[in-house]
Protein backbone atom coordinates (compact mmCIF):
# COMPACT_ATOMS: atom_id res chain seq x y z
CA UNK A 1 0.00 0.00 0.00
CA UNK A 2 1.32 3.41 -0.92
CA UNK A 3 1.14 6.13 1.74
CA UNK A 4 1.16 9.76 0.78
CA UNK A 5 1.11 12.86 2.97
CA UNK A 6 -1.68 15.33 3.65
CA UNK A 7 -1.38 16.78 0.21
CA UNK A 8 -2.87 13.60 -1.28
CA UNK A 9 -6.44 14.13 -0.11
CA UNK A 10 -6.22 17.84 -0.87
CA UNK A 11 -5.02 17.01 -4.38
CA UNK A 12 -7.91 14.58 -4.80
CA UNK A 13 -10.42 17.19 -3.65
CA UNK A 14 -8.83 19.82 -5.90
CA UNK A 15 -8.94 17.42 -8.84
CA UNK A 16 -12.63 16.75 -8.37
CA UNK A 17 -13.40 20.39 -7.56
CA UNK A 18 -11.97 21.49 -10.90
CA UNK A 19 -14.13 18.96 -12.71
CA UNK A 20 -17.29 20.36 -14.23
CA UNK A 21 -19.30 17.44 -12.82
CA UNK A 22 -18.27 17.44 -9.14
CA UNK A 23 -17.41 19.91 -6.41
CA UNK A 24 -16.89 17.27 -3.72
CA UNK A 25 -15.78 13.71 -3.27
CA UNK A 26 -19.15 12.16 -2.42
CA UNK A 27 -17.61 9.13 -0.76
CA UNK A 28 -17.69 7.14 1.24
CA UNK A 29 -13.97 7.48 1.83
CA UNK A 30 -12.72 4.94 4.36
CA UNK A 31 -10.44 6.40 7.00
CA UNK A 32 -8.73 5.45 10.25
CA UNK A 33 -8.72 7.91 13.15
CA UNK A 34 -5.22 9.04 14.12
CA UNK A 35 -6.40 11.45 16.82
CA UNK A 36 -9.24 13.71 17.82
CA UNK A 37 -8.00 17.30 17.68
CA UNK A 38 -11.11 18.86 19.21
CA UNK A 39 -14.87 18.41 19.20
CA UNK A 40 -15.22 19.19 15.50
CA UNK A 41 -11.87 18.21 14.01
CA UNK A 42 -10.18 14.84 13.61
CA UNK A 43 -6.94 13.70 12.02
CA UNK A 44 -7.24 10.61 9.83
CA UNK A 45 -5.40 8.38 7.44
CA UNK A 46 -7.78 8.25 4.46
CA UNK A 47 -8.00 5.57 1.78
CA UNK A 48 -8.39 7.92 -1.18
CA UNK A 49 -7.85 5.40 -3.97
CA UNK A 50 -7.19 1.66 -3.97
CA UNK A 51 -3.80 1.04 -2.35
CA UNK A 52 -3.24 4.77 -1.70
CA UNK A 53 -3.59 6.28 1.77
CA UNK A 54 -3.42 10.02 2.52
CA UNK A 55 -1.72 10.15 5.91
CA UNK A 56 -2.39 12.73 8.65
CA UNK A 57 -5.30 14.54 7.00
CA UNK A 58 -7.12 17.07 9.20
CA UNK A 59 -10.90 16.84 8.72
CA UNK A 60 -13.35 19.38 10.13
CA UNK A 61 -16.79 17.93 10.71
CA UNK A 62 -19.19 19.77 8.44
CA UNK A 63 -22.27 21.55 9.79
CA UNK A 64 -21.30 22.09 13.43
CA UNK A 65 -19.31 24.34 15.71
CA UNK A 66 -17.94 23.23 19.06
CA UNK A 67 -16.35 25.29 21.83
CA UNK A 68 -12.74 26.30 21.26
CA UNK A 69 -9.91 24.93 23.41
CA UNK A 70 -8.44 28.44 23.42
CA UNK A 71 -11.83 29.95 24.15
CA UNK A 72 -12.77 33.36 25.52
CA UNK A 73 -13.56 32.11 29.04
CA UNK A 74 -12.92 29.17 31.35
CA UNK A 75 -16.40 27.77 30.71
CA UNK A 76 -15.78 27.59 26.96
CA UNK A 77 -12.41 25.91 27.51
CA UNK A 78 -14.02 23.33 29.83
CA UNK A 79 -16.82 22.65 27.35
CA UNK A 80 -14.21 22.26 24.61
CA UNK A 81 -12.35 19.69 26.68
CA UNK A 82 -15.61 17.81 27.32
CA UNK A 83 -16.37 17.79 23.58
CA UNK A 84 -12.90 16.52 22.75
CA UNK A 85 -13.04 13.77 25.39
CA UNK A 86 -16.50 12.64 24.28
CA UNK A 87 -15.39 12.36 20.68
CA UNK A 88 -12.12 10.67 21.64
CA UNK A 89 -14.11 8.00 23.51
CA UNK A 90 -16.42 7.39 20.54
CA UNK A 91 -13.84 7.81 17.77
CA UNK A 92 -10.72 6.41 19.42
CA UNK A 93 -7.40 6.26 17.57
CA UNK A 94 -7.42 3.25 15.28
CA UNK A 95 -11.19 3.24 14.83
CA UNK A 96 -12.65 3.32 11.35
CA UNK A 97 -14.78 6.19 10.06
CA UNK A 98 -16.36 7.11 6.77
CA UNK A 99 -16.00 10.52 5.20
CA UNK A 100 -18.71 11.76 2.85
CA UNK A 101 -19.09 14.99 0.90
CA UNK A 102 -15.38 15.81 1.28
CA UNK A 103 -14.38 19.25 0.07
CA UNK A 104 -11.78 21.92 0.70
CA UNK A 105 -12.23 23.88 3.91
CA UNK A 106 -11.82 27.63 4.19
CA UNK A 107 -8.53 27.20 6.01
CA UNK A 108 -5.52 25.66 4.32
CA UNK A 109 -4.47 22.33 5.65
CA UNK A 110 -7.85 20.69 6.26
CA UNK A 111 -10.95 19.48 4.50
CA UNK A 112 -14.64 19.55 5.46
CA UNK A 113 -16.64 16.33 5.51
CA UNK A 114 -19.53 14.45 7.06
CA UNK A 115 -17.93 11.96 9.46
CA UNK A 116 -19.54 8.79 10.77
CA UNK A 117 -18.37 5.68 12.56
CA UNK A 118 -19.62 2.34 13.82
CA UNK A 119 -19.70 3.23 17.53
CA UNK A 120 -21.35 6.63 17.42
CA UNK A 121 -23.00 7.01 14.05
CA UNK A 122 -23.00 10.54 12.70
CA UNK A 123 -20.42 12.67 14.53
CA UNK A 124 -22.28 15.98 14.12
CA UNK A 125 -25.61 14.57 15.31
CA UNK A 126 -24.03 12.78 18.30
CA UNK A 127 -22.14 15.76 19.70
CA UNK A 128 -24.99 18.21 19.01
CA UNK A 129 -27.41 15.94 20.91
CA UNK A 130 -25.01 16.06 23.86
CA UNK A 131 -25.21 19.88 23.89
CA UNK A 132 -21.54 20.28 22.99
CA UNK A 133 -22.06 21.58 19.46
CA UNK A 134 -24.39 23.86 17.55
CA UNK A 135 -25.32 23.89 13.90
CA UNK A 136 -22.95 26.09 11.92
CA UNK A 137 -22.28 26.35 8.19
CA UNK A 138 -19.42 28.83 8.06
CA UNK A 139 -21.48 32.00 7.89
CA UNK A 140 -22.73 34.34 10.56
CA UNK A 141 -21.64 34.61 14.13
CA UNK A 142 -20.46 31.61 16.05
CA UNK A 143 -22.07 30.55 19.31
CA UNK A 144 -21.13 32.46 22.46
CA UNK A 145 -20.16 29.53 24.68
CA UNK A 146 -19.36 31.89 27.57
CA UNK A 147 -22.95 33.08 27.90
CA UNK A 148 -24.75 29.73 28.08
CA UNK A 149 -26.04 28.37 31.37
CA UNK A 150 -24.55 25.08 32.53
CA UNK A 151 -25.74 22.84 35.34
Amino acid sequence: MRIIGKIGLFAAVAFFATSSTAQTIKGPVSATVVRVIDGDTVEVDAQIWPSIVASGVSVRVDGIDTPERRGQCEQERQLAESAKLMMADLFAPGSFVELRNVRNGKFAGRVLADVSGDLAGDWARTITAAGLAVEYHGKGEKNDWCSIQTN
